[in-house]
Parts: C-alpha cells; structure tokens; sequence
C-alpha cells in the first residue's frame, strides 16, 4: 500500500513540475514592446460604475494623476443606474477636463447592466483604443503608459494583473499569494 502511494505521489508531483516547467517557458516568450509616447492613436479609458460612492472619489484622484499627455486619453465614467450618491459625488470629485461623467438615462438603463455600460461608454468613446477597468481598482501613475507600451499593430488585447490591496492578517496574506499565483500561470 505505501509503495502505491509513493508512486501515486510520484507521478502528482512530476506532473506538477512539468506544468510549473510549462509555466515557466510560457514566461519567457513575453516580450513587452515599448511605445514612443509620440504614437498618434487616442486612448479611451471606460470605466462603468454603480453604488460606488466611497470608491469614487479614489478611482478619480489615481486616474487624474496619470502619468500621461492628457491630450492623448479620455476617461469616461459610466453610471449604471446606482441608487446612492455615485453621479453626484463623481461630478464633483472630477476636475480634469479629459474627464465625463454618463448616465444611462430611460429604456438604456438596467439591460445589461455593467456590459451595457461598457457597450455604452464605448460608443460615446473617441479613442482608437479602449481600456476598461472598474470603479473600485486605484491606478498607480504609470498604469495606462504600461498598458499601451504592450500595443504594436498587430495587437487586440491586452490583460493586466490585478493587486488586491492588503489588509491585516494571515487569510489577507495567503489570498494575495494565491491570486498572484493565479496571474501569473494565467500569463505563462
């Protein structure tokens, strides 16, 4: 019975090591390609929205400080019907002008919901390329320049990783490293 068990485990553990291996070689086929700043295509930034009234206000000081042309990006924000102060607080948190605020108004309002709010901020888009992210996710300066940096013609989509922000304890800690473990296989 040992013997089988030991082989059993043999065989689990060997095949873990190839996948890991799998991982690792997928790793290394990345090659990020570096963008001039000079590229002519504008960038629109969606970002649809619904009861997120304590994270607006955060989601729109990171996306202000985008490091940027500001010429170059629009942001649209897209209220998905919230029932709390979410238009109202973004309207008045906003103060780049690169920056609207929409509101699904009549039949358009409640189909679809967030997929419909995306659907709706891109056709009020002017970008050649759209990224979309949520209304709770703080953006670091650089995070809209990482993107683009990994378009060249021949790109459709572009994924990046997600960092949950960390909070007390060991579950917190164990739940990063899992996600983070995820991300990372997803990109191998």
């Amino acid at each position: 019975m040992m013997i089988f068990l030991i082989i059993i485990f043999s065989l689990l553990a060997l095949h873990y090591l190839l996948f890991l291996l799998k991982i690792y070689k997928g790793l290394g086929k990345i090659h990020l390609p570096m963008k001039s700043e000079e590229d002519d295509h504008f960038i629109s930034i969606i970002i649809p929205f619904r009861n997120e009234a304590k994270n607006i206000p955060k989601s729109i000081a990171s996306i202000e400080q985008l490091n940027y042309p500001r010429n170059k990006f629009e942001v649209i924000y897209v209220d998905d019907n919230s029932e709390d102060e979410s238009f109202q607080i973004a309207e008045s948190a906003k103060k780049a002008s690169n920056i609207r605020i929409l509101k699904l108004q009549g039949g358009e309002a409640g189909i679809g919901n967030k997929k419909y709010a995306v659907q709706f901020g891109i056709e009020k888009s002017l970008g050649d390329i759209i990224v979309t992210t949520d209304a709770d996710c703080v953006h670091n300066k650089n995070w809209l320049r990482n993107i683009i940096s990994c378009f060249d013609k021949d790109t459709a989509f572009v994924s990046g990783p997600v960092e949950f922000a960390e909070a007390p304890g060991i579950f917190s800690k164990i739940q990063n490293t899992e996600f983070g473990g995820l991300v990372l296989a997803g990109a191998g």
